[in-house]
């Protein structure tokens, strides 16, 4: 029976010290899984969330919302927790602001990155999506732009597209990455922000800061 017991406490003792290993773990890891591709369906039971558009070209330098940009548009529906597409319709020619402008006028509640070359339109019609969407909580909230806790979680897209380049494979393009945890060193620096770069297992890589490289 001691044996036994002496087993159950190591045992238990094993999972205390993974559950402390795990929450350290996340409280120290940066939060780049943040919740741009997720939502969730609202009471209302309608997962039919609008339209993802992502810029064909990376964002001028300095980023401006006049810059026009060829989009991707993809249809997309809110499935098992995640931004999904179920189809594609091609592609238009517009700038961010020309979007904004013209979905807000049809109603939608636009939510984008601060280059915008990524923008979620959300759908308000008959049967209007009322869950969350990155983060945010659409509601019943009208038709205009609405900031997520981060707006760089945005650069993330939720439809691969592989005409911009993304070595590491997060859904981040390279000319994306470096902005995303460290918006001093800019869209324009090096496209695999040089060999001094640190890979993390969860999100984008990150530029080394002046100062701080080395440590």
């Amino acid at each position: 029976m001691s044996y036994l017991g002496l087993s159950h406490k190591k045992h238990y003792a094993a999972l205390l010290l993974t559950g402390m290993s795990l929450l350290i773990f996340f409280l120290l890891t940066p939060n780049v899984v943040s919740a741009n591709c997720s939502c969730s369906v609202g009471s209302n039971g309608i997962y039919v969330l609008g339209y993802e558009f992502i810029a064909k070209a990376c964002p001028s330098d300095p980023p401006s919302d006049d810059t026009s940009y060829i989009y991707l548009v993809y249809p997309v529906n809110c499935m098992g927790g995640t931004i999904t597409k179920y189809t594609s319709y091609g592609d238009i020619q517009g700038s961010p602001n020309s979007l904004l402008t013209f979905y807000t006028s049809k109603g939608y509640r636009v939510l984008k990155n601060p280059s915008g070359t990524h923008i979620i339109a959300v759908q308000n019609g008959n049967y209007p999506f009322t869950g969350h969407v990155s983060g945010v909580q659409i509601g019943n909230s009208p038709a205009g732009l609405y900031a997520t806790t981060n707006p760089d979680s945005m650069n993330q897209f939720c439809t691969p597209v592989s005409s911009l380049a993304d070595e590491d494979g997060d859904g981040f393009p390279d000319c994306l990455d470096c902005a995303y945890l460290d918006p001093t060193q800019g869209y324009n620096c090096t496209p695999h922000c040089d060999s001094k770069c640190i890979e993390q297992n969860l999100g984008p890589k990150l530029c080394p800061v002046p100062g701080l490289v080395g440590r």
